[in-house]
């Protein structure tokens, strides 16, 4: 999401597969970084965002940030199920 941060979607699925989306992956092209219609178009099950503030985001540190999430949700939702 440029500077702005980064959204993270979740849906069950029979193969582990992780992708990173830019807005230029989305077709039809999206009107506007409207956090609902991503992730209903996305069809995720689970999600959430980070928005935080920087001068800077780039789509490294995006990507990072966004795996670090996706395994943090992954580890809390496996705990939680003992």
């Amino acid at each position: 999401m440029g500077n702005a941060g980064f959204i993270i979607g979740h849906s069950p699925s029979d193969q582990p597969e992780v992708r990173f989306v830019t807005e230029k992956d989305f077709d039809p092209p999206l009107v506007s970084w409207n956090f609902f219609e991503i992730i209903q178009r996305w069809g995720a099950d689970f999600s959430e965002f980070d928005f935080t503030g920087r001068r800077t985001y780039s789509e490294k540190e995006a990507q990072i940030g966004a795996l670090r999430q996706l395994l943090d949700s992954t580890l809390d939702r496996c705990a939680a199920l003992r």
